[in-house]
């Protein structure tokens, strides 16, 4: 698994990515920034690093297995959010860094965000690739492109999920 500390600037890729798993969509949007939650910069240095980020919301996994919708609401606004993102292809224009991805269902044609509170719970058909996605940078995501998606789904695989709307996350994010 890869790991991305940054995703393209905000900008909208309205087109159909085919692949052997199904029909995909993919939108970008910044990442980063400082908030609660967010370590600090490390000086690079000459020693490589430990380990790679953890790629996780401890606060949002103890919210989803309760099933708290406030305390999900409490968890989006104080830490990051997992998100699959896809890099372009060699030779692609595109930010390296990639973007956000959403699934477009194949039958109805209707693009779901799926976000995670922890990569162990990323099933294995979705890209590899995930990043963090800070609270201000969902909301700047879904004011955007929130006409453009259904339905959020938190964990889709479990162990515990949950299903929200763009509209409704955005106002947990504005509490």
């Amino acid at each position: 698994m890869r790991v991305s500390g940054e995703l393209l600037a905000l900008s909208s890729v309205s087109d159909s990515l085919e692949t052997p798993r199904g029909p995909f969509f993919f939108v970008g949007v910044a990442v980063g920034g400082v908030y609660p939650g967010a370590m600090a910069p490390v000086p690079a240095s000459s020693e490589p690093a430990a380990e790679p980020p953890e790629l996780r919301n401890v606060l949002l996994v103890d919210a989803l297995q309760t099933q708290d919708v406030a305390a999900v609401a409490f968890a989006l606004r104080h830490g990051p959010t997992v998100v699959p993102i896809v890099r372009p292809a060699d030779g692609e224009t595109g930010d390296p860094d990639g973007a956000i991805w959403t699934y477009r269902d194949p039958g109805s044609g209707q693009n779901v965000l799926l976000l995670f509170s922890d990569a162990a719970h990323r099933p294995e058909t979705l890209p590899v690739d995930l990043a963090l996605l800070s609270p201000g940078a969902l909301r700047t995501f879904l004011a955007v492109q929130g006409d453009e998606i259904s339905a959020v789904f938190f964990d889709v695989a479990g162990p515990h999920p949950m299903k929200a709307s763009p509209p409704d996350i955005i106002a947990a994010l504005d509490a």
